[in-house]
């Protein structure tokens, strides 16, 4: 996360993540329900650089939109990119799969920073918003809400974490940032402000 450089030694510190190796590679792309032969995966898995975040983006993807169909991997020159360009151009191969409300959904979620907890959802994200256009979700059936938030957590977009007391919603860092920007753009007035 090079935003977070100016803060190194500050209040930040940086812990080295290791890309996954090749079997681990094979074996996510697999449980998250890409098919396909291994050589096809591996080829994949190498293609995005065996970046953990951009192969449970890409196995979500195929798995929902193509079932699991190894040779509809979107093809994005990846090698000579920074982390946050490759999760960029996954997402915006999502952005042409995903409904209005999913889009709108994802694009309010960013706002937050920390765990939406799941009774919270509705308040949230199923009222109007005076600064842009939510009626997507307001006008979604309540079961479809929640079979659109499970469709977000299957894809890896969102994550659901569970304690014995609550259930809460949250995404990687690079996922938000992508779509707090979209969120900018459309934005009826300035955000900050």
């Amino acid at each position: 996360l090079t935003y977070l450089r100016p803060y190194e030694g500050k209040c930040s510190y940086t812990l080295p993540l290791q890309h996954l190796s090749q079997e681990d590679a094979i074996r996510l792309m697999r449980k998250l329900g890409v098919n396909g032969e291994d050589t096809a995966l591996y080829n994949v898995a190498h293609e995005y650089d065996y970046h953990a975040l951009s192969l449970k983006l890409i196995s979500g993807y195929l798995s929902d939109f193509y079932g699991g169909d190894i040779a509809h991997t979107p093809r994005i020159p990846f090698k000579a990119l920074e982390t946050d360009e490759k999760v960029n151009r996954i997402l915006t191969a999502y952005g042409e799969k995903l409904d209005d409300a999913e889009k709108v959904f994802m694009a309010i979620f960013c706002i937050f920073r920390y765990q939406i907890e799941e009774n919270a959802l509705a308040a949230v994200f199923r009222q109007p918003i005076p600064e842009f256009d939510n009626r997507a979700l307001i006008d979604l059936p309540d079961f479809d809400f929640r079979l659109m938030i499970k469709h977000l957590v299957n894809l890896g977009l969102i994550s659901q974490g569970e304690t014995p007391k609550r259930i809460a919603y949250s995404t990687h860092p690079l996922i938000r940032r992508y779509y707090y920007k979209h969120l900018e753009k459309k934005a009826k007035k300035p955000l900050d402000g």
